[in-house]
């Protein structure tokens, strides 16, 4: 196998408040520091701590086209100087007035000339690639989103734990459908049937502290026995999504050894990646039939124990970020 080369690593998440959805991707970075002991670039000075040369790699993580384009300051000195530059795209696709441009204007833009600086533009959408590579001119290549899978060990979370360490019996964390939560919301905690704990990061402001923001999201996947996750073409509340895809939650889901409960995406690549039983627990629309079956479900504990471990078991072995980092980010720096 051959020596990863230096790696410097730019993002968009080196600031004082990052935005909910960037901590996940301070995670990533945080991977490739240790994976491959990368050296990050300054974003205040624009300076880089290290000698380039023909065997150093940029690496730039961003959470949308445009910031990756807003942050170009930081490194399109670097562009062309090295041996290689990707880019890894968390919200890889365009809003609804610059994909309705015409293919020759796309190309010419802005966003054109700056995607195709880079060698190869990494995206977890891979619904969106074919369009945007024709239409930009830009190689880009589809990875799924991954999980640093050790932040649920740190907390001793191998799955198919006792349900006593288990207290939330659903946690909805980010999109999920308001009746469902309505309902879930009225028979958990308002008529003691357990604890359903529910947060709209949609919502939320800037994050002052990633750390703590972090830790106490694990604490409390790691605590739950179910998690609702749903597609994105079920639940789109900003009418943000271009296509459907597989998205962050439900590899922090499985991850921490959660039981999935919601709607799986149409999306193709949601096949291989959960090609699993149970991966993701279908749920109906009706609310009261919902909550019907999250008590039947509930009532199984040796099913929620084994779920629970072969979640977690499978998504460390396929969906871990340094597995994406070898097989797939590898093979596009050497």
């Amino acid at each position: 196998m051959q020596t990863v080369p230096n790696i410097i690593l730019i993002s968009d998440t080196r600031q004082p408040a990052m935005l909910p959805a960037q901590t996940c991707i301070a995670e990533l970075n945080h991977v490739i520091e240790q994976h491959w002991s990368a050296v990050r670039g300054d974003m205040m000075t624009g300076s880089v701590p290290t000698i380039i040369d023909d065997n150093t790699v940029v690496i730039v993580t961003a959470l949308s086209y445009r910031s990756l384009l807003d942050t170009r300051q930081y490194y399109k000195h670097l562009i062309g100087k090295t041996k290689r530059s990707v880019a890894i795209v968390f919200d890889a696709f365009f809003g609804k007035r610059f994909s309705a441009m015409p293919a020759m204007v796309q190309r010419c833009s802005k966003y054109g000339r700056m995607l195709r600086s880079f060698d190869t533009i990494f995206s977890p959408i891979q619904g969106a690639i074919a369009t945007q590579r024709e239409n930009l001119g830009a190689n880009i290549q589809f990875m799924p989103f991954g999980v640093d899978t050790r932040l649920a060990a740190q907390a001793g979370i191998t799955g198919g734990e006792s349900l006593s360490r288990r207290p939330i019996l659903v946690n909805g964390y980010g999109r999920q459908p308001p009746e469902i939560s309505a309902c879930l919301s009225v028979k958990l905690n308002r008529l003691g049937a357990g604890i359903y704990h529910h947060t709209d990061h949609c919502q939320i402001g800037l994050v002052t502290d990633m750390a703590a923001h972090r830790a106490h999201f694990w604490a409390l996947l790691n605590a739950s026995q179910f998690a609702l996750a749903y597609a994105p073409e079920r639940y789109d509340p900003n009418f943000r999504f271009p296509c459907s895809f597989v998205g962050q939650r439900w590899l922090e889901m499985l991850s921490a050894g959660c039981i999935v409960l919601g709607r799986r995406p149409q999306a193709a690549e949601a096949e291989t990646m959960f090609d699993w039983p149970d991966a993701t627990i279908e749920l109906p629309d009706d609310p009261q039939a919902a909550w019907e079956k999250i008590k039947t479900l509930s009532s199984d504990s040796a099913w929620i124990a084994k779920t629970s471990a072969r979640n977690r078991r499978l998504c460390v072995e396929r969906h871990d970020w340094r597995v994406r980092l070898e097989e797939i980010i590898r093979p596009a720096i050497v």
